[in-house]
C-alpha cells in the first residue's frame, strides 16, 4: 500500500525517470557495470518502493540485476530506539513546540 501511494507522487515518478535516463546515458558511454543506491531516512519505505519499482521495470531490459535492501534487516530495532529517534526528529523540526 505504501509503495503504491509513494509511486503515485510526481516526485517519485520523476526520480525513477531520472535514474533510468542516467543508466541509458552510462550504457551509451560504454559502462558495463553500474551501482545505484537509493536512500531515505530509515530505509524501509521510500527507498524500498523506488528500488522495487525500478527493479520490476528494468528486468525487462537489463538481464543481470542484483538488488539489495541494506536497512530492511534493521526492522528488529527495539520500540524504544524508534521512539527516541522520533522524539529527536520532532525536537529538531518543530522549533516552536514549546511556545
Amino acid at each position: 500500500r505504501i509503495q503504491n501511494e509513494l509511486l503515485c507522487l510526481k516526485e517519485y515518478q520523476q526520480l525513477i525517470e531520472t535514474i533510468q535516463q542516467q543508466i541509458k546515458d552510462s550504457i551509451q558511454t560504454g559502462q558495463t557495470r553500474l551501482m545505484i543506491a537509493v536512500g531515505c531516512e530509515q530505509g524501509q519505505h521510500r527507498s524500498v518502493a523506488v528500488v522495487e519499482h525500478f527493479d520490476k521495470r528494468s528486468r525487462k531490459t537489463y538481464s543481470n540485476i542484483d538488488k539489495q535492501h541494506r536497512d530492511l534487516s534493521r526492522l528488529n530495532q527495539t520500540k524504544q530506539k524508534q521512539k527516541d529517534r522520533r522524539g529527536s526528529r520532532e525536537k529538531k523540526y518543530n522549533c516552536h513546540a514549546d511556545e
